[in-house]
């Protein structure tokens, strides 16, 4: 999942374009660099110590299970007053 968000941000977005976004929502342009760099990096070592196949020996059932509960609750969450469904993250005064 690191990975892929990485990814989307240097082939897709460009990391000029993160830097504009990040600067759009109040954050420093060169933490879109650092954010960059943090997924790809965790990523890769999330992916060394086998955590994409969940196989370890005695456990690892916890991350997957975490995001099993995570995504159930967003679903159930829906587009509430905090979603940013309306463009602005509900604080444009809608």
């Amino acid at each position: 999942m690191f990975v892929a968000h990485a990814l989307l941000k240097v082939l897709v977005f460009t990391p000029a374009g993160t830097v504009k976004f990040f600067e759009s929502i109040g954050l420093p342009g060169p933490l879109a660099y650092a954010t960059i760099v943090a997924e790809l990096v965790g990523g890769a070592l999330i992916l060394a110590g086998n955590g994409w196949l969940f196989t370890a020996p005695n456990g690892s059932w916890e991350y997957p299970a975490f995001l099993t509960v995570a995504a159930l609750v967003q679903s159930l969450l829906g587009d509430g007053g905090d979603s940013s469904g309306d463009g602005c993250g509900g604080g444009c005064g809608h």
